[in-house]
């Protein structure tokens, strides 16, 4: 059997918004809800022939058609290897991305209204080259990553704007791979064709991952180690204004990172809650603007949550895990759990809430205990076409290992169960059990720039 890679990437129910019915279907694409309606439809996209575990990064309408960018695996050469793929349009069939570039993998990362889409092809050894392609032309261009004089400085641009401009981060410093993580610097380019520059920081280390149509950029700046903690970097949640001016954002905690960053001046991703290293957790923040902060909260029975997709309007995407004992049949020894997908509107969704969304599965199965809806993390959301997208669980194979495939919410507002969350996951109660706790996950938390 084909092996697998790890899904990418507790509360109280309210009551179920929908009811889905599902409908039999031997065809590659299945859809359930009645099109042209208001109800949810979950639409399965299918990979490239030979290709499985597929999953959706982006949705945009490019020259008048809705655009679906994302990855699926493949085996070649007796290797899993992840590949880049384009769907225009429900029906439309899968494009392979053939980048031309010849690396054991092609990672789709962010597609843009204007048919830019961005991506990095890596090898094993941790050497990557990324691209912007064009998808009206498939004219496809190399990023100069080089910055500065030092011959092992690269940088890794993830995301682009309508106007081809990106932002990253450079790798700076002696060795490769892990080695090189204690030296990031927060990029940008003008284009992809020429030089990045380093963004302004008064840190240890800079990281930038978001980027809006005006070339406002964000991430983080990190900061002197706590003397009571060693092991630990405050990031302060920072935003890049294309004029040159930069903002340190609000805070649910100690610090945060903001992933993404819209034309609404909207921000999303992740914070640590709370103000003790040794009693907090990491959740999914909403920035409506930089100078307010709302933690999203964690799931019953979970301390982790992070936006991955944002749209115009305060729509968030993201994953929120769960733990499970080893006795559930989708336990993974991996993470301890799973995650569930979710949708955030801000303004719309219940306060103190995270709306879970079903699965290809779950549908199929006529499961509405949303404890068994096994997703990933969502990344794609497009406010005005009211859909997301992510990869979503279809089962166990023969090994018991699941399986997902690329997932289209459609009119996905409607979609799944406004679910209660909670600052306090575990049932703590006092502070001194919170801090007993979290000593281990803090001890072995990374502090370095995540992508």
């Amino acid at each position: 059997m084909h092996p697998r890679p790890r899904a990418v990437a507790a509360a109280t129910t309210a009551a179920l918004t929908i009811t889905l019915t599902a409908v039999a279907t031997s065809t590659a694409s299945s859809a359930f809800g009645t099109p042209g309606s208001s109800v949810c439809r979950l639409v399965e996209l299918p990979p490239p022939p030979g290709g499985f575990d597929a999953g959706v990064l982006d949705i945009e309408v490019v020259d008048g058609t809705t655009t679906y960018y994302g990855n699926y695996q493949v085996m070649e050469d007796g290797e899993q290897r992840q590949r880049a793929v384009i769907w225009r349009g429900l029906d439309g069939a899968p494009e392979p991305v053939d980048t031309g570039l010849g690396r054991f993998a092609d990672i789709a990362l962010e597609l843009t209204s204007t048919g830019l889409a961005n991506g990095t092809s890596e090898d094993p050894d941790g050497s990557i080259v990324n691209w912007v392609l064009d998808i009206t032309t498939m004219d496809l261009t190399v990023v100069d990553a080089s910055v500065g004089a030092a011959a092992d400085t690269t940088a890794y641009a993830r995301r682009v704007n309508d106007t081809g401009e990106l932002v990253g981060s450079d790798v700076h410093g002696v060795g490769s791979g892990s080695e090189r993580r204690n030296g990031f610097s927060a990029v940008g380019w003008d284009r992809a064709d020429e030089s990045p520059f380093r963004l302004e920081s008064t840190g240890s280390m800079s990281n930038a991952a978001g980027i809006n149509a005006r070339g406002d950029r964000v991430g983080l700046i990190a900061k002197a180690k706590r003397p009571q903690n060693p092991h630990w970097t405050d990031y302060d949640p920072t935003l890049w204004r294309a004029d040159g001016t930069v903002v340190t954002m609000d805070r649910v905690g100690i610090d945060a990172i903001p992933w993404e960053v819209k034309d609404d001046g909207s921000a999303a991703g992740e914070g640590f809650w709370g103000w003790d290293t040794r009693a907090g957790h990491m959740e999914a923040v909403y920035w409506p603007t930089p100078d307010e902060a709302v933690g999203l909260g964690v799931l019953d029975g979970g301390a982790y949550s992070r936006v991955f997709g944002l749209d115009e309007g305060g729509w968030a995407v993201g994953g929120a895990e769960v733990s499970t004992d080893e006795g559930d049949p989708y336990f993974d020894p991996w993470r301890g759990g799973f995650m569930h997908s979710f949708l955030y509107v801000h303004g719309r969704t219940a306060r103190g809430h995270l709306r879970v969304l079903p699965t290809l599965w779950s549908v199929a199965n006529d499961e509405d205990d949303w404890h068994q809806w096994h997703g990933s993390a969502v990344h794609a959301v497009n406010a005005p076409l009211d859909q997301a997208a992510s990869a979503s669980d279809t089962g166990l194979d023969e090994d018991g290992v699941p399986t997902y495939s690329a997932t289209v919410y459609v009119n996905a507002s409607q979609c799944g169960i406004e679910v209660e969350t909670t600052h306090d996951p575990f049932h703590l109660g006092s502070l001194e059990e919170a801090r007993d706790a979290s000593e281990a996950v803090t001890q072995l938390a990374t502090r370095g720039p995540r992508r």
